[in-house]
Protein backbone atom coordinates (compact mmCIF):
# COMPACT_ATOMS: atom_id res chain seq x y z
CA UNK A 1 0.00 0.00 0.00
CA UNK A 2 1.38 3.41 -0.94
CA UNK A 3 2.19 6.11 1.60
CA UNK A 4 -0.43 8.49 0.22
CA UNK A 5 -3.16 5.88 0.53
CA UNK A 6 -2.22 5.14 4.13
CA UNK A 7 -2.40 8.85 4.99
CA UNK A 8 -5.86 9.12 3.38
CA UNK A 9 -7.13 6.04 5.22
CA UNK A 10 -5.88 7.45 8.53
CA UNK A 11 -7.48 10.83 7.72
CA UNK A 12 -10.90 9.31 6.99
CA UNK A 13 -10.74 7.00 10.02
CA UNK A 14 -9.94 10.00 12.26
CA UNK A 15 -12.87 11.98 10.79
CA UNK A 16 -15.17 8.96 11.23
CA UNK A 17 -14.02 8.43 14.81
CA UNK A 18 -14.51 12.08 15.76
CA UNK A 19 -17.95 12.43 14.17
CA UNK A 20 -19.29 9.12 15.50
CA UNK A 21 -17.84 9.81 18.97
CA UNK A 22 -19.61 13.16 19.02
CA UNK A 23 -22.80 11.49 17.86
CA UNK A 24 -22.81 8.87 20.63
CA UNK A 25 -20.98 10.59 23.49
CA UNK A 26 -22.24 14.14 23.18
CA UNK A 27 -25.44 14.53 21.20
CA UNK A 28 -27.11 11.19 21.86
CA UNK A 29 -25.96 11.29 25.48
CA UNK A 30 -27.53 14.70 25.95
CA UNK A 31 -30.71 13.64 24.18
CA UNK A 32 -31.10 10.58 26.41
CA UNK A 33 -30.06 12.50 29.52
CA UNK A 34 -31.20 15.79 31.02
CA UNK A 35 -32.31 17.93 28.08
CA UNK A 36 -33.98 20.47 30.36
CA UNK A 37 -30.79 21.71 32.01
CA UNK A 38 -28.94 21.81 28.69
CA UNK A 39 -31.73 23.79 27.04
CA UNK A 40 -31.86 26.18 30.00
CA UNK A 41 -28.11 26.73 29.72
CA UNK A 42 -28.51 27.57 26.02
CA UNK A 43 -31.61 29.69 26.52
CA UNK A 44 -34.00 27.62 24.40
CA UNK A 45 -36.97 25.37 25.10
CA UNK A 46 -36.45 21.64 25.70
CA UNK A 47 -38.36 20.84 22.49
CA UNK A 48 -36.11 23.14 20.47
CA UNK A 49 -33.06 21.50 22.05
CA UNK A 50 -34.36 18.02 21.16
CA UNK A 51 -34.88 19.12 17.56
CA UNK A 52 -31.41 20.67 17.46
CA UNK A 53 -29.85 17.48 18.83
CA UNK A 54 -31.67 15.27 16.29
CA UNK A 55 -30.39 17.46 13.45
CA UNK A 56 -26.84 17.27 14.82
CA UNK A 57 -27.13 13.49 15.23
CA UNK A 58 -28.23 13.15 11.60
CA UNK A 59 -25.39 15.34 10.32
CA UNK A 60 -22.85 13.53 12.53
CA UNK A 61 -24.06 10.22 11.11
CA UNK A 62 -23.83 11.40 7.49
CA UNK A 63 -20.29 12.72 7.90
CA UNK A 64 -19.07 9.86 10.11
CA UNK A 65 -20.49 7.04 8.03
CA UNK A 66 -19.36 8.76 4.83
CA UNK A 67 -15.81 8.91 6.17
CA UNK A 68 -16.00 5.26 7.14
CA UNK A 69 -17.21 4.33 3.63
CA UNK A 70 -14.37 6.37 2.08
CA UNK A 71 -11.76 4.67 4.28
CA UNK A 72 -13.11 1.22 3.47
CA UNK A 73 -13.19 2.15 -0.22
CA UNK A 74 -9.53 3.13 -0.03
CA UNK A 75 -8.61 -0.16 1.65
CA UNK A 76 -10.62 -2.21 -0.86
CA UNK A 77 -9.45 -0.08 -3.83
CA UNK A 78 -13.07 0.60 -4.73
CA UNK A 79 -13.27 3.96 -6.52
CA UNK A 80 -17.05 4.30 -6.17
CA UNK A 81 -16.93 3.85 -2.40
CA UNK A 82 -14.08 6.34 -2.18
CA UNK A 83 -15.97 8.98 -4.17
CA UNK A 84 -19.35 8.54 -2.51
CA UNK A 85 -17.84 8.33 0.96
CA UNK A 86 -15.74 11.45 0.46
CA UNK A 87 -18.75 13.28 -1.00
CA UNK A 88 -21.00 12.27 1.91
CA UNK A 89 -18.30 13.35 4.37
CA UNK A 90 -17.87 16.72 2.70
CA UNK A 91 -21.62 17.36 2.45
CA UNK A 92 -22.18 16.27 6.06
CA UNK A 93 -19.38 18.47 7.43
CA UNK A 94 -20.40 21.53 5.39
CA UNK A 95 -24.05 21.20 6.40
CA UNK A 96 -22.99 20.64 10.01
CA UNK A 97 -20.95 23.84 10.00
CA UNK A 98 -23.67 25.87 8.28
CA UNK A 99 -26.31 24.58 10.70
CA UNK A 100 -24.16 25.29 13.75
CA UNK A 101 -23.41 28.81 12.49
CA UNK A 102 -27.05 29.72 11.89
CA UNK A 103 -28.24 28.00 15.08
CA UNK A 104 -25.76 30.06 17.08
CA UNK A 105 -26.68 33.21 15.20
CA UNK A 106 -30.47 32.97 15.38
CA UNK A 107 -31.57 30.30 17.88
CA UNK A 108 -29.19 30.29 20.83
CA UNK A 109 -28.85 33.12 23.33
Amino acid sequence: MQRGVIARVIFFFVIASLMLAELFMSNLGTLLGDVTSTSAMMGITPDAERTRLWILILLDAVAGLGALVAAIGLLRKNAAWQRYGALATAIGLVLYGVYQFFAALFQLN
